[in-house]
């Protein structure tokens, strides 16, 4: 079970999340599902290293981002409050840095800002958490 906030990162850190972290990620999904109208297939494929180059998606996951606090309502990267939790799922400061120094790279838009974010933090912490 791979992924944070980020259904992923959130955000692609799920398996180091704790019962109510992962109680909080299920909970902002439905929330966002209910605006966004994701396909939880699409959502959950996320968790297995899937990113399909979907709108809906990138919308839902821009959604979490904001709700999670990794963004803020402007759609920039809260550098501060993502290496907060990439500090807690990694339980390594030094990895967690270098994972926002890595990942945490604003795009031309918001939506694919969160999903380049998400698919950044899965591809390096694979065999990490």
């Amino acid at each position: 079970m791979k992924y944070l906030v980020v259904l992923g990162a959130l955000l692609g850190l799920a398996s180091a999340q704790s019962p109510s972290q992962m109680k909080l990620l299920v909970r902002l999904h439905s929330e966002c599902k209910a605006v966004t109208g994701v396909n939880d297939a699409l959502a959950t494929g996320v968790m297995a290293g899937k990113f399909p180059d979907d709108e809906t998606l990138k919308k839902h996951l821009l959604c979490i981002y904001k709700k999670s606090g990794f963004m803020g309502d402007d759609g920039h990267i809260q550098k501060d409050v993502t290496q907060v939790i990439y500090e807690t799922a990694l339980k390594d400061e030094a990895k967690a840095e270098q994972l926002v120094d890595i990942c945490a790279v604003e795009k031309d838009t918001p939506e694919n800002t969160a999903f380049e974010m998400s698919k950044c933090v899965w591809d390096n912490t694979k065999g990490v958490v």
